[in-house]
């Protein structure tokens, strides 16, 4: 399951790496993680109106709250997305699945820089 300290530690992390700077490529290996953890916690079973909440109240925490206004919805898209994608039944499926989904988010913002 998501751990609210885990993805807090991680969204905090993305913040004080770009804090007063454009992307760069830690905040988007910061992301690639948390989108890892996002998806981690889709396919354990975790229900999406829960993982919203836990993420936004974790980003809400950790950054300012002009920068929660600013970026809140780039947060929320990355449960939305991972959501998209069915969840697996084997073990091996749902790391897959976790992977998968952590790299093209990280090739996503990279490709943005």
């Amino acid at each position: 399951m998501i751990k609210r300290a885990a993805i807090a530690a991680a969204l905090a992390v993305s913040v004080s790496a770009t804090a007063g700077q454009k992307l760069n490529e830690e905040f988007c290996a910061v992301m690639a993680q948390a989108s890892h953890m996002i998806m981690s916690a889709h396919q354990g079973g975790m229900d999406m109106s829960h993982a919203l909440s836990v993420v936004d109240e974790a980003w809400r925490e950790s950054v300012s709250a002009q920068q929660y206004r600013d970026t809140r919805w780039a947060v929320r898209d990355l449960v939305i997305r991972a959501y998209e994608h069915p969840r697996h039944a084997s073990p091996e499926g749902k790391r897959y699945a976790a992977a998968k989904y952590r790299d093209e988010m990280h090739v996503q913002c990279l490709r943005s820089l």
